[in-house]
């Protein structure tokens, strides 16, 4: 739940994951990807 409401909350206003570290569990790479994902985006603003 916590890696779709990540998603989620790249395009509704309000929704967020306080602990993205929550996700390693079942995808135990999305930390590091979110990350990444994040850095290219603020490199393409």
């Amino acid at each position: 739940m916590a890696t779709a409401g990540a998603l989620v909350g790249l395009k509704v206003p309000g929704v967020s994951v306080d602990d993205i570290a929550t996700t390693s569990k079942t995808l135990p790479d999305f930390p590091g990807m979110w990350a990444d994902m994040i850095a290219q985006s603020e490199r393409a603003s």
